[in-house]
């Protein structure tokens, strides 16, 4: 019997329950050698639905590690909402980790590692540990950084545990088979959050769509703040025509 997608958040339940019921589930930072899931999410896009699954995963009592990307060009990690967002994952029991794009800063990004690592602290208020790289398969680039809990480095990932939903594709692994055969080695399981919804999308023009929404409202809601440009926006109906285009 083909078993279900997990991309439906009342699947993904099913998944974690199975999970749990398979081995013990840690943090990065928590890892000591023993043969246990580490549950990753690289918080590429948005960072609502980081909450979102930190707040499903906490209801069930798992504890994940949640790699923000303070470079991206999607969200702004540094607004006071996100901040508070990263903070409340944290306060749910998380582990805040850096999600860091070498590929942005030439070959030598060490400075700008550490300077990420720093801001990233003060951010969520406590010392990071753990760091997952952006994209290492379209750049090649699979660095070490001594110190820090690499989600890439031997100690945490063989392609055989590793199970990724990236792009909606787990490449020919069938998760709930794939929790079932992990062997004694820690098995990583990366899943981005933007992937998941209480309708269980399986490609990305819903996804987006709800993302782009949302993005374009809380612009709105903030521009008109200025009442002249709230005049202006009230004269046209700009806005609300791409909100439509993309309902």
């Amino acid at each position: 019997m083909t078993q279900p997608s997990i991309f439906k958040y009342e699947k993904l339940k099913l998944f974690y329950k199975q999970l749990q019921e398979r081995k013990e589930v840690l943090t990065f930072n928590e890892y000591d050698g023993r043969n246990c899931f580490l549950i990753r999410h690289d918080i590429d896009y948005n960072l609502d639905k980081a909450l979102e699954m930190a707040q499903l995963e906490n209801e069930m009592g798992i504890k994940s590690t949640f790699f923000i990307l303070l470079s991206s060009d999607n969200y702004n990690p540094f607004t006071y909402e996100n901040q508070r967002i990263i903070k409340t994952i944290k306060q749910l029991g998380h582990e805040i980790g850096l999600h860091f794009d070498p590929s942005k800063f030439g070959n030598d990004f060490t400075q700008e590692f550490e300077n990420q690592i720093s801001l990233l602290a003060k951010i969520s208020n406590e010392k990071i540990y753990s760091v997952s790289i952006h994209n290492p398969s379209i750049h090649g680039n699979y660095p070490e950084f001594s110190g820090y809990n690499n989600a890439y480095s031997k100690r945490f990932f063989k392609p055989e545990n590793y199970l990724s939903d990236a792009r909606f594709n787990f490449r020919n692994k069938e998760p709930f088979r794939f929790i079932e055969t992990a062997d004694d080695f820690v098995t990583q399981i990366s899943l981005h959050p933007i992937h998941y919804s209480i309708e269980g999308d399986t490609n990305y023009l819903p996804v987006l769509k709800r993302i782009y929404r949302q993005n374009l409202l809380e612009f709105k809601n903030e521009f008109s703040k200025n009442t002249k440009a709230a005049e202006e926006l009230c004269s046209t109906n700009f806005i609300d025509d791409i909100l439509k285009l993309i309902k």
